[in-house]
């Protein structure tokens, strides 16, 4: 009895101590920024937690581009960022946001909870087919900008004519999509279809890797585990640049991934299922900038028909997937849609809870058509 109110106590006092320590904090903060220009943005939303990453990335980009970026002066929000997801707390780690209280914000670009809401995918249910909206893409994984990696130049030469993909396959985490919400099949089931069917090929090695594509051997289907071997954030892009197709298995509630913004960077044309090709706005266009099969059972037929296009048409493609890159994803096209006409209502992923919101809309669509 006498340890475990030992142990309540210890636990007590080291939350006191840690909420002590936010306090501080927030009081200590230094604004990265002393006067206020018209190139700004003010972030003004009760529940920041729920965007996770994703408002980490929404505030690198206007960061990348050259604005001061302001959130209200509130230790909630303070306490929000700092005690939850690890992405959000990078903003105050690299010192990327001014707290302040903005009581005129006329000439500035303002996000709040009236204009910006995780409802990101009701477009796939036309609820806002006729909404003057805009849905703040995709990103590359956010470690990506924050070590500066986004936008280094990669080998641009003679490309392997196989099928490459760098990823997580944990079974349990990546079974959790559901095939019934986004009609896209999960990543394991799509890696046990390939492996079943014996058109994988494996390596245990960065080095055997390396090997392979510095050999004349191609035409392969080449999925790289991280269980088995990881690389670098600094090599992912250079080496899908050494490889003509990426295979774009989906994540893990829901289908948009960082790794396809990754691939379409370097204009690696994406294989892709059609309905994962849809969550993207604008959506990828099958033979222009990706290559889309319709499910599990004709992916390799997909995969075996990129191995017959000309050389011509790869270029043609490759060179599709990157102009598509430069219009929509990256951090000065994203910046200059939501710059150009701010009066839009604006979606942002927030991961499980956007999921949660289309699963609800989805159920009760049913519901009235079954009536």
């Amino acid at each position: 009895m006498f340890e475990l109110k030992k142990t309540k106590i210890v636990k007590y006092l080291s939350l006191k101590k840690k909420l002590f320590s936010y306090v501080i904090g927030f009081i200590a903060y230094k604004n990265p920024d002393t006067s206020i220009s018209d190139k700004a943005i003010y972030i003004d939303i009760k529940n920041i937690k729920q965007y996770a990453r994703y408002i980490y990335l929404l505030v690198k980009f206007f960061n990348i581009e050259g604005y001061q970026v302001y959130l209200p002066k509130k230790y909630s929000i303070y306490k929000a960022i700092i005690h939850e997801n690890l992405f959000i707390k990078i903003l105050l780690k690299e010192n990327l946001i001014n707290f302040k209280a903005l009581s005129n914000t006329q000439k500035i670009i303002v996000l709040n909870d009236n204009n910006l809401s995780p409802d990101y995918f009701n477009f796939l249910l036309q609820q806002s087919s006729k909404e003057h909206s805009y849905h703040i893409p995709m990103t590359m994984f956010p470690r990506m900008y924050q070590l500066n990696l986004w936008n280094l130049p990669v080998y641009d030469g003679k490309r392997k004519k196989s099928t490459f993909m760098i990823g997580n396959f944990d079974a349990i985490e990546y079974s959790q999509i559901r095939e019934a919400d986004f009609g896209v099949a999960s990543r394991i089931k799509l890696y046990d279809m390939l492996f079943e069917q014996n058109i994988l090929t494996s390596f245990d090695s960065y080095q055997e890797l390396k090997k392979f594509i510095e050999s004349e051997e191609d035409k392969k289907c080449i999925i790289i585990k991280s269980e088995t071997f990881k690389i670098n954030l600094e090599n992912i892009r250079p080496l899908l640049g050494k490889f003509s197709f990426f295979i774009a298995f989906p994540g893990i509630v829901m289908p948009p991934c960082h790794n396809l913004i990754e691939a379409l960077s370097v204009g690696t044309i994406p294989i892709i299922q059609k309905n994962y090709a849809a969550t993207l706005q604008p959506p990828l266009i099958d033979n222009i900038n990706s290559i889309q099969f319709e499910n599990e059972n004709d992916i390799i037929e997909k995969i075996n028909w990129s191995y017959t296009l000309s050389d011509s048409k790869i270029d043609e493609m490759k060179t599709k997937a990157m102009e598509y890159y430069t219009h929509y994803l990256t951090p000065k096209s994203v910046v200059e849609s939501i710059v150009s006409d701010p009066k839009r209502k604006f979606y942002l992923l927030a991961e499980q809870k956007s999921v949660e919101i289309f699963q609800q809309a989805n159920f009760n669509t049913l519901q009235l058509e079954n009536k």
